[in-house]
């Protein structure tokens, strides 16, 4: 909506679009709601800006959240909401195992490329009216008929065998696979080393493209293949 409007104001100067992945961890009972949670209970709000700096501001902090906090019971469902955008991927480890999340919207998709055609549009050379490669985006108001927002969606209840995820843009997945991206940063404990190691193999392997990679870790890795 907000870049719709900057378009809008911008008098036909500003056709900008992006690509979108997002991720949602929700602790759930068996029927999909969150019954063990009080009435009255309101989720902790987030720090203030520059608080982290002050010791023992931070330390109140932390001491009010523990107070607040809800031990959820043994039973409780952790569900992973997965929704993109575009051509970028959410990609999840399941026991060694690249498992994707989401769906890239590309002109070269069968499926787009005819509901593309059916609103009046076409596909050439892969492209949307012969210039946009992806067929949804946030933005791009001057394609808006063909290049819709709506955004592809998976529901995923996680177990033991979810080690970590993978958020990226296409600069990433133009160079590697899901599963080999997967077993690149199986063994790296910190999420924040396995990003780097993904951004690095991209540049190094000659990405053309834009790289943002995030990776958030379930789990530790297995002791027989964590790094050193």
């Amino acid at each position: 909506m907000n870049l719709s409007r900057l378009s809008e104001e911008s008098d036909g100067k500003m056709h900008s679009g992006c690509t979108a992945v997002t991720a949602f961890l929700r602790l759930e009972d068996e029927h999909g709601g969150q019954s063990f949670l009080p009435p009255d209970f309101e989720p902790p709000a987030p720090s203030a800006s520059g608080a982290a700096s002050d010791e023992a501001t931070a330390m109140e902090s932390r001491r009010r959240r523990a107070r607040r906090a809800i031990i959820p019971p043994a039973n409780v469902r952790r569900v992973l909401y997965c929704a993109n955008a575009g051509d970028a991927r959410g990609v999840l480890c399941r026991a060694g195992r690249g498992v994707r999340l989401t769906y890239d919207h590309k002109g070269s998709d069968k499926q787009e490329a005819k509901r593309i055609m059916d609103a009046g549009g076409f596909v050439m050379s892969g492209r949307v009216n012969g210039v946009l490669a992806v067929t949804r985006s946030l933005g791009d108001s001057s394609m808006k008929e063909f290049v819709v927002g709506s955004p592809y969606t998976t529901e995923t209840e996680l177990s033991e065998e979810d080690e970590f995820l993978i958020l990226a843009c296409d600069g990433l997945w133009d160079v590697v696979s899901d599963q080999a991206a997967v077993e690149l940063v199986r063994g790296i404990a910190d999420p924040r080393k396995a990003a780097e190691e993904l951004l690095d193999h991209a540049y190094r392997n000659y990405s053309s493209d834009n790289v943002t990679v995030l990776v958030v870790r379930f789990r530790d890795p297995p002791e027989n293949i964590r790094a050193n």
